[in-house]
């Protein structure tokens, strides 16, 4: 992955890197002051997936067509929930308890 380079102006996105994700289709970058992703098409495998990759930090999540489905049709407090950037991003390396589920924990006095 090619870093990404500060003197570039605020709105504009970093240069493409021309050895990332040679199996996908790129469709763009979407930026902010916040995040840079690339998005693409990965046509290898089963069927084409959704490739969204971080292009500060490299991380890459593949989503198949269920997948973005099942966000289409989530609940808005559900997709907040999951997409909270607090809830794991911009904090220490320890990414802390795994979250089996995004409902609100409701004690039981067993806690």
């Amino acid at each position: 992955m090619a870093p990404v380079d500060p003197t570039a102006g605020e709105g504009s996105p970093p240069e493409p890197d021309p050895d990332a994700a040679p199996d996908a289709d790129r469709t763009g970058v979407v930026a902010s002051e916040f995040a840079t992703v690339s998005v693409s098409l990965d046509r290898h495998g089963n069927s084409t997936r959704l490739r969204l990759e971080d292009l500060r930090s490299g991380a890459v999540r593949h989503l198949d067509a269920l997948e973005l489905e099942s966000i289409v049709w989530a609940s808005e407090h559900w997709v907040r929930a999951l997409l909270d950037p607090s809830a794991h991003r911009w904090r220490d390396a320890d990414p802390g308890p795994a979250q089996e589920s995004l409902r609100p924990h409701r004690p039981t006095g067993d806690d």
